[in-house]
């Protein structure tokens, strides 16, 4: 079972582990020079010409609905109400499409990111303050195929004088002003490198894949998650030696990245080196056993073997472990239906969307009282 290790705005593909692990051994001086050699090799665009640019179309677009003459907080209004209101653009999140700014406007959805760069672009546009944060939250998790994702979150913020707005897609994500920080238009467009780079890999186009990830990593080379993702590649793609160093330079820049740790201890047992993966099983099991993304996927291997029983188990831990997640309880009602349970894939529905009517009211009480001068959009 693939359970991959990635961090960018968006997408991650991770191997599940958690807990604190001693340093790796140093990475091997060759299979280093010769990824930095690859980093070195491969071309990558600016912001403005790949993330920021609007077309003529769109420009004219945005002027014909929003005045650049108008305030700045008018014009924020203004521009939140052509693109996400219902009887206007309704923009809609969707988390496997990262598109470009022209390509999220005329298609009328976008993952975070995509979303986030097409507001930002827009708002420079308009002549009002944009740029992008990244917030730092609890992982929330989902699943494609045999693949664990755990999404992160990326947002459109800017200054309107007196007042900051922030315009994020999925507010159940957004976190306080702590929990978010600055990042430049390099470190963005590293990320959308790296989106792109998840959707290659997940289908199955590892070069393009590879080809990506070193894109994101020639402009944000600190980047933990990203090597992790390039390891994964690597791994999948028999060049060994190539993916150790790649984790391991993963563990350079954040020692306790547990998804390079698992796919490291991963690529161990790959190789027959026990005594080394022995080193991080622990650690790794013990997420394992947390994860209710885990217990999911291990329900669905369970539903194709027809163990439905141990199935209907795992599915009975995974909502017991990931209690106020609606993404997870989207995933268990689609497995209740696989298992033939009406009544238990209809209250999970039930669940998913009273969590996100519960996250609604929440944020709508913390723009109006406790943080009231703040836009969140």
């Amino acid at each position: 079972m693939y359970n991959e290790g990635v961090r960018q705005l968006t997408l991650i593909l991770i191997l599940l582990v958690s807990g604190c692990a001693s340093a790796p051994p140093e990475i091997n001086p060759a299979a280093d020079a010769e990824l930095s050699a690859r980093i070195a090799e491969v071309s990558v665009g600016l912001p403005e010409d790949v993330l920021l640019p609007l077309s003529d179309e769109v420009k004219q677009a945005l002027t014909e609905r929003v005045n650049p003459d108008w305030g700045d907080i008018r014009k924020f209004n203004q521009l939140s109400a052509y693109f996400f209101d219902a009887d206007e653009m309704n923009i809609q999140y969707h988390a496997w499409s990262t598109y470009d700014h022209d390509g999220t406007f005329n298609k009328r959805r976008g993952n975070c990111l995509s979303m986030s760069s097409l507001f930002v672009a827009a708002a420079r546009h308009l002549d009002f303050d944009g740029y992008f944060q990244i917030v730092t939250v609890p992982p929330s998790w989902t699943h494609d195929g045999s693949t664990m994702i755990r999404y992160e979150h990326i947002v459109a913020a800017g200054d309107l004088g007196q007042t900051e707005y922030v315009v994020d897609f999925l507010p159940e994500f957004t976190g306080d002003k702590k929990q978010r920080s600055r990042i430049t238009d390099e470190q963005a467009l590293a990320l959308y490198y790296s989106n792109l780079a998840v959707e290659s890999m997940v289908s199955g186009d590892l070069p393009d894949g590879i080809y990506k990830s070193l894109q994101g990593l020639k402009l944000w080379p600190e980047n933990s998650d990203i090597w992790s993702n390039l390891g994964t590649a690597y791994r999948r793609t028999g060049e060994y030696e190539l993916a150790e160093a790649s984790y391991r330079r993963a563990l350079v820049y954040e020692r306790n990245n547990y998804s390079a740790l698992a796919n490291l201890t991963q690529l161990y047992l790959l190789n027959d080196r026990e005594e080394e993966a022995d080193q991080y099983l622990k650690t790794v099991s013990r997420y394992y056993r947390r994860n209710p993304y885990y217990h999911l996927q291990l329900a669905e291997m369970q539903i194709n073997q027809g163990k439905l029983e141990h199935a209907r188990k795992n599915l009975e831990r995974a909502s017991r472990l990931g209690k106020d997640d609606a993404l997870l309880f989207d995933a268990l009602a689609e497995s209740y239906d696989r298992l033939n349970d009406p009544t238990a894939s209809v209250a999970s529905a039930k669940r998913a969307e009273k969590l996100r009517q519960k996250e609604r009211l929440r944020r709508l009480k913390e723009q109006s009282i406790v943080n009231p001068g703040q836009i969140v959009l």
